[in-house]
C-alpha cells in the first residue's frame, strides 16, 4: 500500500493559480496525499479547501516577504511530522514514493553553475567566507523527516535576525552582477537553509535532478523532455520526469502555452490549466463563424418576425407576395449559398490536417534538437576527458 504524503508549500495571491494546478496534480498522479497551503490570505484560497488540503495563515509572509517566510513554514510544517515541501508552482506528473520516507532531509543537488555571480562555487557565502559548501539542494523540492524538526526551528529563529539572513542568505556583494542579473545579490531561503545544512553537518541524501529536480524539465530555457503515453521520459536518461519544479522562471498560462503540444496537453491533464495554442484558438474562430454562416444559409428565405399590428400584417402579406414572385429565384441561391459554406469547410478540414501535422512536426523536430545537443553535450565531454588524459600522462 502506498505511503500516504504530507505535502506543504507556501503561497500567497500570485499564486493563487498554480497552487491550485499543484493540487490538481497530485490528485491526478495517483499519491495518497494531504496539502497544506500556508497562505497570507485565506480568503484567496479558501476554494482550494477540502478534505485533502488545509489553509494555514501565515502572518510572516506579508511581514518578511515569501522568501524569508519559507524558513518560518519549514519549521511549522516539521513540528507535525515528517513532510515534503515543494514550490507552489511545481506539477506532480508521476508517483512520489522515491521522494518520501527515510531518517534525512532528501533533495536534488545543486551545483551552482548557472550561478555565474559566484565566484567560488566551494565557498557560495561572501560574507561568511570560511564556510565550505559540502551539501547544498534546491529548496524547490526537499523531504523533511520528523527527526528533523529540531534542526527547522532552529533555521527558523535564525532567519528571523537581520543580520544573520544577510550573511546566510546573500550570494554575491558584486554590483555589476546585481545590476546584470537584476537582483539585490540574495538567493534568499535556498541559500540560506543550505548554509545551515552545512554549518550543522546536516545529513542530506540526493535524488536524481532529472527526475525530482529543475534540470528535468526546463534547462537552459530548452525543454527536456518528450511524451511516451501518459508519461515524460528525460531526452538524455529516458527516466520518467515525476515532478515539474519551475526554478528561474515562473509558472505562467503563456509558458504552459508555448510548450510542444503533446506535453502541454499532458501538464493539462494533469492540472486546470487550459491548452490555448495561438492557430488552436484561431482554428476554432474559424469553426464557429462557418457554424453560425452555416444557420444564416439555413434560414435564407425565413419570414422576418413581425408585431401584431396592422402594419406587421399588410407587410406580411407583401413579403409573401414577393417571395412568390421570387420563387424561381430562391432554390438557386440557397444552392449556391450551401455550395460555398461546404466547399469552406472542406479547406477547414484541410487546414485543420496541415494545423495538427505541423504541430507534430514541431515537436518532433525540437525532440530531434535536443538528442542531438545531448548527443553533442556527451562526446565534448567525453573528448574532453580524453584530453585530460592525455595531458595528466604527458605531465607525469
Amino acid at each position: 500500500m502506498p505511503p500516504m504524503i504530507r505535502i506543504a508549500t507556501l503561497a500567497n495571491g500570485r499564486f493563487r493559480e498554480p497552487a491550485g494546478n499543484l493540487l490538481t496534480s497530485l490528485k491526478k498522479s495517483g499519491n495518497d496525499f494531504h496539502l497544506t497551503i500556508y497562505c497570507d490570505d485565506e480568503m484567496t484560497f479558501d476554494g482550494l479547501r477540502g478534505p485533502r488540503c488545509d489553509l494555514v495563515h501565515l502572518p510572516e509572509i506579508l511581514r518578511l516577504g515569501p522568501k524569508r517566510a519559507k524558513l518560518t513554514a519549514f519549521a511549522a510544517a516539521t513540528r507535525t511530522g515528517s513532510v515534503l515541501f515543494l514550490d507552489a508552482d511545481a506539477i506532480v506528473v508521476d508517483n512520489l514514493e522515491e521522494f518520501w520516507g527515510g531518517p534525512e532531509i532528501l533533495g536534488c543537488p545543486d551545483t551552482l553553475e548557472y550561478c555565474r555571480f559566484i565566484a567560488d562555487p566551494e565557498h557560495p557565502w561572501p560574507l561568511a567566507p570560511s564556510l565550505r559548501n559540502t551539501r547544498y539542494i534546491n529548496s524547490g523540492a526537499f523531504f523533511a523527516p520528523a527527526e528533523t524538526a529540531e534542526f527547522f526551528e532552529e533555521v527558523h529563529l535564525a532567519s528571523l535576525d537581520d543580520e544573520v539572513w544577510r550573511r546566510y542568505s546573500w550570494a554575491t556583494l558584486d554590483e555589476n552582477f546585481c545590476r546584470l542579473y537584476k537582483f539585490d545579490g540574495s538567493l534568499d531561503d535556498n541559500h540560506f537553509l543550505c548554509a545551515f545544512l552545512n554549518l550543522r553537518d546536516q545529513p542530506v541524501g540526493l535524488l536524481d535532478p532529472t527526475a525530482f529536480g529543475w534540470r528535468g524539465f526546463l534547462k537552459d530555457g530548452r525543454l527536456q523532455v518528450y511524451r511516451v503515453g501518459q508519461s515524460l521520459l528525460n531526452v538524455h536518461t529516458h527516466r520518467p520526469l515525476k515532478l515539474v519544479i519551475f526554478a528561474g522562471v515562473q509558472q505562467t498560462p503563456e509558458l504552459l502555452n508555448s510548450l510542444p503540444a503533446e506535453i502541454a496537453r499532458l501538464i493539462a491533464e494533469r492540472t486546470d490549466h487550459v491548452v490555448q495554442q495561438q492557430s488552436t484558438a484561431a482554428l476554432a474562430t474559424l469553426e464557429g463563424r462557418l457554424h453560425m454562416l452555416r444557420e444564416e444559409c439555413r434560414r435564407l428565405g425565413d419570414l422576418p418576425p413581425q408585431p401584431p399590428t396592422l402594419r406587421g400584417t399588410m407587410g406580411k402579406l407583401l413579403i409573401m407576395v414577393v417571395r412568390r414572385l421570387l420563387s424561381w429565384y430562391m432554390p438557386r441561391l440557397d444552392r449556391i449559398c450551401t455550395g460555398l459554406v461546404d466547399v469552406i469547410d472542406g479547406l477547414r478540414g484541410v487546414v485543420r490536417g496541415l494545423h495538427d501535422e505541423q504541430l507534430a512536426l514541431r515537436d518532433e523536430i525540437r525532440i530531434s534538437r535536443l538528442e542531438r545537443d545531448h548527443l553533442l553535450h556527451d562526446r565534448m565531454n567525453a573528448l574532453e576527458a580524453r584530453v585530460q588524459t592525455l595531458w595528466d600522462r604527458r605531465s607525469t
